[in-house]
């Protein structure tokens, strides 16, 4: 029987990596990077204790050693030059895939409701007087690009991360979260939609097209299911929906609003040009330059060769942007990065994560698909909290 001193500072460690993965842009002493190694330590901390008290299982043990092989996995042809935040990624990852289902459901759900309160209420704050709260914030996070009332009007709120686009995708995951853990601990429907709405307006407040685009997905992967199931009906409702859009967009689009966050879906639904927003261009171009990666170097170019190989399958394929033309080009997406380090090791690896290890829901595993590809590091907890998530029908007994 284990001591109440132990049980406290175990469900305080396993808190407080919960906590990080919520704020994972905030630290005490932030890092020159967006994403802040906190969660990595904690993870680090209960893996270890629960592989010295009880031992993981073969499945967790496999992982682990897929991820400390591929930390070595080097093409020796190349010069050593390394993105040590992509490279202790899938480690970083792996260890939170695990350390995750170390913590109790209803302690969880605690949590997610601090963080959706804590969101909402600093965007009011930032929003009140950005010049006072975006300097606090400034001390916990890295190189905001947000500075004054004047972007704020456009770009919308950065709260706790280092750009609006950011916050507003790990928002979606936090509603996720809420509605997880939720029914995990058997919580009200009118305590999930309080919370629930704070975390809208939240994703509201940060004017992200990111935000928007993955709110429109949430609520058609979640809500979806209540469509009956008659073809004629659902037929009707698609007929409907693309009404209203062919109506409403002309209109926001008159209304000229001053807000990143709906041009960029007025675009999207338009077939406007993704040129006139760089961001999407590029997570569009390294997708291609990860798939161009596996016929060219199917065996990857090691962790050590990307930076080379990205520059040169970007002019070998003509994937450059005017803008790339200044500088090197780097990649945003992570699915990318271990196509083009790894190849097909890596395909068969995300294969094998996605479709033999997780038990997680469709929705769990879409975003994170979509965490993993576009905007965020692979190391981004929220990818493989999500992986690691069972639905009740699918849960399996933890080992305490």
């Amino acid at each position: 029987m284990l001591h109440p001193t132990k049980i406290n500072i175990q469900k305080w460690i396993t808190s407080l990596f919960f906590l990080s993965c919520l704020f994972p842009f905030v630290s005490p002493a932030p890092i020159q990077a967006d994403l802040q190694p906190l969660f990595f330590v904690f993870a680090v901390i209960i893996v270890s204790y629960q592989a010295w008290r009880v031992g993981l299982s073969k499945k967790e043990y496999f992982l682990i050693a897929v991820s400390l092989i591929f930390l070595i996995y080097i093409d020796p042809g190349r010069e050593y030059r390394v993105d040590i935040g992509k490279t202790v990624s899938l480690l970083a990852g792996v260890l939170t895939y695990i350390a995750i289902t170390k913590i109790d459901n209803k302690q969880a759900f605690k949590l997610v409701k601090i963080a959706a309160l804590v969101y909402f209420c600093f965007s009011c704050l930032i929003f009140l007087n950005s010049e006072v709260f975006l300097g606090i914030q400034k001390y916990f996070v890295r190189a905001i690009n947000v500075t004054d009332i004047t972007n704020l009007k456009y770009r919308g709120t950065p709260t706790l991360a280092t750009e609006p686009g950011l916050l507003g995708g790990l928002l979606v995951f936090l509603l996720i979260q809420l509605r997880y853990y939720g029914k995990m601990a058997n919580a009200s429907a009118q305590e999930m939609l309080v919370h629930g709405v704070a975390i809208v307006l939240t994703i509201v407040m940060t004017k992200s097209g990111t935000g928007y685009f993955y709110l429109l997905i949430f609520f058609m992967l979640t809500y979806g299911n209540w469509i009956p199931r008659s073809r004629f009906v659902g037929l009707g409702l698609l007929a409907a929906v693309l009404i209203v859009l062919a109506i409403v967009v002309p209109i926001i689009a008159s209304l000229e609003l001053d807000n990143r966050g709906f041009q960029i879906l007025i675009t999207l639904f338009s077939g406007g040009n993704l040129d006139a927003d760089t961001s999407v261009l590029r997570r569009l171009y390294d997708i291609r330059i990860g798939i161009a990666s596996l016929f060219d170097y199917p065996f990857g170019v090691g962790i050590n060769g990307v930076s080379a190989a990205v520059n040169e399958l970007a002019v070998r394929h003509d994937l450059i942007r005017e803008q790339d033309f200044a500088g090197e080009i780097s990649l945003v997406s992570g699915l990318s990065y271990y196509f083009v380090s790894y190849g097909l090791f890596g395909v068969l690896f995300i294969l094998y994560l996605f479709f033999f290890v997780s038990r997680a829901p469709l929705l769990h595993k879409v975003f994170a698909l979509i965490y993993l590809s576009a905007s965020y590091s692979p190391a981004f907890p929220a990818i493989w909290i999500l992986l690691s998530q069972a639905s009740k029908k699918k849960m399996r007994p933890v080992a305490d």
